[in-house]
Order: structure tokens, then sequence, then C-alpha cells
């Protein structure tokens, strides 16, 4: 059986209601007749074996990265930080791929004895996670183990205690960061990678650079992102009126 393609279904009145994503989950909505519905390919076909996938990527990384393990040496501090509950949605079905990867990280480690590790959810400004929100996404094995101990956490950016003040660009902007990873001799980040900025508006037919970005604080425009390389990258304009302190 072949692929299904992607297609513009275009909305008449006998169209049946349309799924659509809501918060974590679905809903069906009755669109309006004229409405263009873009359908995306099929995905890929899974990974198959995504434990051997994940030991094989960590032994042989892109680029000219060391192999994890040679990154590894006894007594030193090491961080784990990982994308928070914004990704993906719906919520990833269990187990998490989070998890997965953090247990082999784990393996690693221990294995190299390093014993001082920390699990850190990269929430930025974003709601704290629940117990059962981080359970999903590292695993009950990995939150047992390390929740009860304040050794895994929400990144708390209100927290001037957990911070630490790293200095200014060469913009003015301050850069202030988590005080762990300061600390820590390295960084290991979990992401999510769901898709990228051009495919979101390029595969349509919104033109190449007619979007931008603008924010404003209690009713005032204090900047803008713009497309102006027409590459789908929102770039700040020279007229940027406020700081990027809140990412």
């Amino acid at each position: 059986m072949l692929a299904r393609q992607g297609l513009v279904l275009e909305v008449d009145r006998t169209t049946p209601p349309i799924v659509f994503h809501h918060g974590e989950g679905f809903r069906f909505e009755k669109l309006p007749s004229g409405s263009r519905v873009i359908y995306p390919n099929e995905p890929i076909e899974p990974i198959e074996g995504v434990d051997g996938a994940i030991r094989n990527a960590l032994a042989n990384p892109l680029g000219d990265s060391p192999p994890l393990e040679a990154l590894l040496s006894p007594g030193m501090q090491l961080t784990i930080a990982f994308d928070d509950i914004s990704l993906p949605l719906p919520q990833m079905q269990a187990p998490d791929i989070r998890g997965r990867i953090i247990e082999h990280v784990l393996a690693i480690a221990a294995s190299a004895g390093v014993d001082d590790v920390h699990l850190i959810a990269a929430l930025a400004l974003h709601r704290r996670m629940t117990e059962s929100e981080l359970r999903h996404a590292v695993g009950d094995r990995v939150y047992d183990a390390f929740a009860p101990n304040g050794q895994l956490y929400n990144f708390d950016a209100e927290d001037p205690d957990g911070l630490t003040h790293l200095g200014e660009t060469d913009h003015g902007e301050e850069v202030v960061i988590s005080k762990r990873a300061v600390e820590s001799d390295l960084i290991i980040y979990v992401n999510i990678n769901l898709v990228s900025i051009p495919k979101i508006f390029y595969g349509s037919r919104i033109k190449p650079g007619s979007m931008s970005m603008k924010f404003f604080v209690t009713g005032t425009l204090v900047g803008e992102l713009k497309d102006e390389k027409y590459n789908g990258e929102l770039i700040k304009c020279e007229e940027w009126k406020f700081s990027d302190k809140v990412y």
C-alpha cells in the first residue's frame, strides 16, 4: 500500500468536521465553506530498535564531538537538562523518548564513575511540571532515583539563589543562567525536535518575508521580529526598543 501524499482540501458544505489539536487532545470542528486544509505526507517509517539507535548516537555522535563515554570522568559534575511539558502536544505515549535517552546517558555515566548528576526540566518561564508530568517525561525509575534527593527538579527562573549572572553581551543584554549549569563540567540537553519554522510557513502559500512577531508590554509595542532574510528565520529589527531578557 502506497503512503498517502500530502494534499490541500478545499472545504465545502458537504465536508465533514475536521480533527484539530486541542490542548493535549483533539476535537472536531466544522469549517466554513472556502476554507483550505493542508495535509502533510504520511510520517516517515519509525526507527526499528530505538534503544540501539540511542546507544549508537551516543557512541558515534555527528560532527567532531567524541563519544559521550570519552567526556565523562569520576568526580565530575554532570547536568542533564530536558525539554519541558510544552513539547510535544499531544503528550507522547509512554515510554517518552526523553526518558529513554536519559536512562542510557545515566548508565554510561554510572559506568564512568560519575555520581554527581542533576536532571533539570528546562522550563524557561513556562509553568512548573507536576510530579506526574515529570514521571511521564523521565520514567518512574529515574524519577524515584533522583527526585527524592533533590537531583531532579524544575528550573526556577525566579530563584536568585539558583542563578548566576555571567555578564552582558555586546548589546548590553544581561546573561543569567542556572547556577548548576555554570558549575557543571558537562551539560547534556535532551531535546525534542518537532517541526521547523520554514516548514510551518513556507509549506503553504504565505509569501516568504511576509511574517513578523511583535511584542507588547502593557499595550505598548516594544519590539518586533521579522523574516528579513526570506528564509523563515525571525530576526530582531533595528528599531528594537526592549531588552531581550525574557525568553
